[in-house]
């Protein structure tokens, strides 16, 4: 069985942005500990912005950062080029998350949105 969750402690970490040895860091860092793979979507300032950014967030630049510290920090982080059209990074995703859980191949959306065994 698999939990995918669309935020997870490394979310948390990165958020709120806690002393790492602070016990609610250590909470969220052995949740973490817990989970078979966390998936850090990576893509530039640029992507994001076109995205919809909300400046009132602070810098794009300022939250990778954080989310790159605290992803050391963790086991089983695995990015994932955000860069692609959003199916093709969905596709990706699902990819490590099915591999991670060790579950078998296909069938998956491909991004045209039919159905595909892989």
């Amino acid at each position: 069985m698999a939990v995918v969750t669309d935020r997870g402690p490394l979310d948390g970490l990165v958020k709120f942005d806690l002393r790492p040895r602070l016990p609610s860091a250590v909470y969220f860092a052995r949740l973490a500990d817990r989970y078979d793979v966390t998936l850090l979507v990576e893509t530039t300032p640029a992507t994001l912005k076109r995205r919809g950014w909300d400046d009132a967030a602070g810098s794009p630049e300022a939250w990778w950062a954080r989310y790159h510290r605290w992803a050391a920090r963790i086991p089983r982080v695995t990015p994932v080029d955000g860069g692609p059209a959003p199916a093709t990074v969905a596709l990706s995703a699902l990819d490590i998350v099915v591999s991670a859980a060790g579950g078998p191949p296909g069938p998956y959306l491909n991004p045209a949105g039919a159905y595909q065994q892989r």
